[in-house]
Formats: structure tokens, C-alpha cells, sequence
């Protein structure tokens, strides 16, 4: 069931479950180790409880906007992974759930929107639970991280569709504490926030005073960002870290409500429009 909140003046999110995800302590967790922390997570068999897999979409004065399309119940179909070391890496290290009233199509429809009125899709990353939506959707404008595409470490290209064609994009500098942004809309910007991939970005939309990051995989959740801890799988661990601490430098300049896509309290935090409290 989708989650809205109306922020007035002609803009509106919705916040989309589209499914569960679930993972083991080292997969969400870093706890050292180095590059034996990736076959520590392939062997792994402590999974954690189910958390949900949160796409979201920007009804504004300038377009309608979709970030992350979300898992897919195609996910479950032989042959839905082209190659075999993609489908034995993600069903070795991932547990999925989601129904086919949770594909990103049908909960879009559910609030109003039909996937042609989406204007272009803001993608954080790449990884299988971000992108395997994109089947629901047509062709149009993919805004991907260039450096994301070019190094897709993690990334399963086996799932995207044949006529998938992105956007690639360059952050420029920007005076907001991150090494890059682009400018999308005046209220929607992309932010540089790399470590769990190399190319990692996060969407900041601010409407007057209320301002928004949805954050992808920077974290698991609110209290991880909060210790600045990171997830095991991230890519650059010196990066993940170096990317919260800008996080939270934004956070003392404005009051910021942090959507991570996996964070089981971003819908709540949304509603209420409740900001991360930072020291």
C-alpha cells in the first residue's frame, strides 16, 4: 500500500514497498576484515529479519519523477537473470519477497500516476533490488551514475531490459558539502554519495523549508548513519564513511528527513516529515 505525503505548492512523494529484502549480519553490517568480508557474505547463513525495499516518486510543478524502481516478482521466473553467476551471487546472498500487486507499475497506478506520466528515473545505483523494476516501466529517461555504469562491480546487467539505454551522468561541484551534484529540477538535485557503490548517488529534493534525502544504500538505517557505521557490502569502506559524515554536515545545516531505501521507519519519517536529529 503506498504512503503519501503532500508537501503543498504542487508537490507530493509517495513512498513504494516493493517487497522485502532480507540479509545476513555481515552483508549489513561492516565489522573489518577487508576484501574477506566478500566471501564471509557468500557464506554466510545468519539472516536478519526482513527489511522493506523502498521506491519513491516526486509529483512537482516541473514533472513527475521516480526514484529506484524496486524489486520484481519476475525475480522468482527461470531464466530471469541471463547469466548463471548472477542468478547463483544474488540467490546465494539475498532473500526476496514481493507479490505482483507490489511491482512499481501497479503501486504507481494506485496513486494516480500511469508509467508514461514519469518523466525521468533518478537512480541511486545499481544494484538487483533498485533496478529490477525497470521491466514495468518504458523506455524514457534513466538518470544513472556514469561511474556506477562503467564500473558495475555488484551490478547483475543481466536483468535490465535489452532496450534499457541510461542517461550517464557526471556530478559537477557544488557548494553543498558533497564532491558533486546535478542539477535535475531547482528542487531535486543528485549528490555524490559513494562507498556502497562506486558511483552511488542520492536524491535531495528541497521545497521551501522541508528538505528530503533519499538516500539509497549509504546506510541500512537511521541509527547506522547515526553511529556512522556502514553496510558490509559497500564497496570503499574509507568512501561509505567519508559519505555519512557529509550526510550528517548537511544535517546540521537543515533539517533533513533521511530515507534510506531499507530503513523499515523511512515511510513513517516521511509522513511526519520528522528529521534526523544529528549532534
Amino acid at each position: 500500500m503506498p504512503i503519501t505525503k503532500d508537501l503543498g505548492q504542487g508537490y507530493r512523494v509517495h513512498g513504494f514497498q516493493t517487497g522485502t529484502v532480507t540479509v545476513s549480519s555481515e552483508h549489513a553490517q561492516y565489522s573489518g576484515g577487508g576484501l574477506l568480508r566478500i566471501p564471509k557474505i557468500l557464506a554466510a547463513k545468519n539472516w536478519m529479519d526482513p527489511v522493506p525495499i523502498w521506491a519513491w516518486a516526486i509529483e512537482t510543478p516541473h514533472g513527475n519523477f521516480l526514484v529506484d524502481t524496486g524489486e520484481t516478482p519476475d525475480y522468482f521466473q527461470p531464466g530471469h537473470f541471463r547469466d548463471p553467476v548472477d542468478h547463483w551471487v544474488h540467490h546465494r546472498i539475498l532473500k526476496l519477497d514481493i507479490t505482483e500487486n507490489q511491482r512499481i507499475d501497479r503501486q504507481l497506478a494506485e496513486v494516480g500516476l500511469a508509467v508514461d506520466q514519469v518523466d525521468a528515473v533518478l537512480m541511486t545505483h545499481l544494484h538487483l533490488d533498485h533496478v529490477d523494476g525497470i521491466r514495468h516501466l518504458k523506455k524514457g529517461t534513466f538518470l544513472v551514475p556514469r561511474t556506477d555504469w562503467n564500473k558495475p562491480i555488484g551490478v547483475p546487467k543481466s536483468v535490465l531490459p535489452e532496450w534499457f539505454e541510461p542517461d550517464l551522468i557526471t556530478l559537477n561541484k557544488t557548494q553543498l558539502p558533497f564532491e558533486g551534484a546535478y542539477e535535475v529540477t531547482p528542487e531535486i538535485k543528485l549528490l555524490a554519495t559513494p562507498g556502497h557503490t562506486f558511483g552511488h548517488q542520492s536524491v535531495l529534493l528541497s521545497v521551501g523549508n522541508t528538505h528530503i534525502l533519499f538516500a539509497g544504500d549509504v546506510c541500512f538505517h537511521e541509527g547506522q548513519f547515526l553511529r556512522e557505521e556502514i553496510p558490509g557490502i559497500s564497496i570503499q569502506i574509507g568512501k561509505s564513511r567519508d559519505t555519512l559524515r557529509r550526510i550528517k554536515q548537511l544535517a546540521s545545516e537543515v533539517d533533513l528527513v533521511f530515507l534510506p531505501s531499507h530503513d523499515p521507519e523511512s515511510g513513517e519519517r516521511l509522513l511526519k516529515l520528522r528529521a534526523t536529529p544529528v549532534a
